[in-house]
């Protein structure tokens, strides 16, 4: 009985370690694709510059979320045959790497594709701006500027030049040489902000605003809101302060929340820089900033 029992018990043991093998299904084997990076298509009369710095592809599968990916990327799909692809532009709201999201004024690309088990399928998406979606306001300082200073006469830092212009459409863009000097801050700040515009501050509809910048400076940008019967304004609200970025970089700031701080407000859009502690000097390019919402 005891050799019995002892055979048993490693029959036993032997079921429960094997389980897993001899009862459960085998894995289902992907198909896969891959996506280097997703592209953008954009008329500069209606859309301004088609500068992007799309990171992520929402990937979905017959309209199903299959995944967010940063590109490039191969991706497993567990599908065969024809099944339909739809890739929507991501993006790092605010450039934080925390923060991602599918960009809601870029159009997605869809497609149908056959799915073959353990092949790679490579896809080139193009997206554009939704159609309808124009900026309520672009500064590419082609041939001038819309942005005020502040305090006209002081701190009449902010030029339109050629130097260093942000390749592409613009010939020129706007610059800023930030400098120190014993007892005088009109040298080492800036301050310009745009005309009034009414954005919508439901917190329903998306408020965005893109710039390409390259700086050696923190750059400070945020909303001025004025009150609903003009009376006031109130005082002005950093949205975010931009580190710096030693080559032409593009940044989207998300606008939507502080927007939703001031029912009913409108608003104006400032740019701001004051000489980083440490520094002496500062050098700050800014160039196709672009308001969008819904």
């Amino acid at each position: 009985m005891t050799t019995i029992k002892r055979f048993l018990s490693i029959l036993l043991l032997f079921f429960l370690f094997h389980s897993c093998s001899v009862f459960d299904p085998p894995g289902q084997i992907p198909s896969y694709i891959h996506i280097d990076s997703i592209g953008l298509t954009a008329n500069y009369t209606t859309d301004g510059t088609a500068s992007h710095k799309i990171t992520d592809a929402w990937v979905y599968v017959d309209q199903v979320l299959n995944g967010v990916y940063a590109m490039p990327a191969t991706i497993p799909i567990l599908a065969s045959g024809v099944h339909e692809i739809d890739v929507h532009p991501g993006i790092l709201v605010d450039g934080i790497q925390a923060t991602r999201e599918s960009y809601p004024f870029y159009t997605f690309y869809s497609n149908n594709y056959n799915l073959t088990t353990q092949q790679i399928t490579t896809i080139n998406p193009t997206v554009t701006y939704y159609p309808g979606i124009v900026p309520t306001w672009y500064e590419d300082f082609r041939s001038g500027m819309t942005m005020q200073n502040v305090s006209p006469g002081i701190y009449d830092t902010l030029k339109i030049v050629p130097t260093n212009a942000f390749p592409g459409e613009t010939p020129n863009c706007g610059y800023a040489y930030l400098y120190y000097t014993p007892n005088n801050i009109n040298t080492s700040y800036f301050e310009y902000n745009t005309s009034i515009f009414p954005l919508p501050t439901d917190g329903s509809r998306s408020v965005y605003l893109e710039m390409n910048y390259m700086s050696t400076n923190t750059i400070r940008v945020g909303v001025l809101p004025i009150d609903p019967t003009n009376s006031y304004t109130y005082i002005d609200d950093t949205v975010l302060e931009i580190n710096p970025s030693l080559t032409w970089n593009k940044i989207y700031i998300d606008l939507t929340s502080v927007c939703g701080s001031y029912p009913g407000s409108s608003f104006r859009i400032f740019i701001a820089a004051l000489l980083d502690p440490g520094l002496n000097n500062a050098q700050i390019y800014i160039d196709n900033l672009k308001l969008l919402h819904q």
